[in-house]
């Protein structure tokens, strides 16, 4: 597995790329809500939930072929769960987490980082992520 670049070079991304590191879009939307409702620190909710980004086009930029196995094998070395079920640092209930999924999506949407992710994504694709990042479905 390549070795990503770290955070403080950020001249990695040629310009022409429509992914901006310093202003993190959906994924940190959704971490920043699913944090808040359950408690689960905010780098963990982030590392969950990259390997459900479908915007393949940042590893192509990276000169990686699969980006969300490689986030896979990085966290799986890092002990950091592959899904929200299996995170033990706060609980995770089935039960809450299908009560509160639709409210989720929407709060995630009115995030103010979403202004910036590298397309328009709606409520259902929101939903779909949290999903996939919950029961470990494939997003492709």
């Amino acid at each position: 597995m390549p070795e990503l670049p770290c955070e403080e070079n950020r001249s990695y991304l040629p310009e022409s790329c429509p992914f901006d590191p310093g202003s993190p879009g959906l994924i940190h939307s959704l971490a920043h809500i699913i944090g808040g409702e359950f408690g689960v620190t905010h780098g963990l909710s982030n590392a969950i939930l990259m390997p459900y980004d479908k915007y393949a086009m940042v590893g192509k930029v990276l000169g990686i072929k699969d980006l969300a196995e490689a986030v896979r094998e990085l966290n799986k070395k890092l002990n950091i769960p592959a899904t929200f079920k299996d995170c033990d640092e706060v609980d995770f209930s089935e039960a809450k987490f299908v009560k509160v999924l639709d409210q989720m999506s929407v709060n995630a949407l009115a995030d103010p980082c979403t202004l910036t992710n590298p397309g328009a994504p709606t409520v259902e694709d929101v939903k779909a992520i949290y999903e996939a990042a919950y029961y470990g479905k494939s997003m492709k």
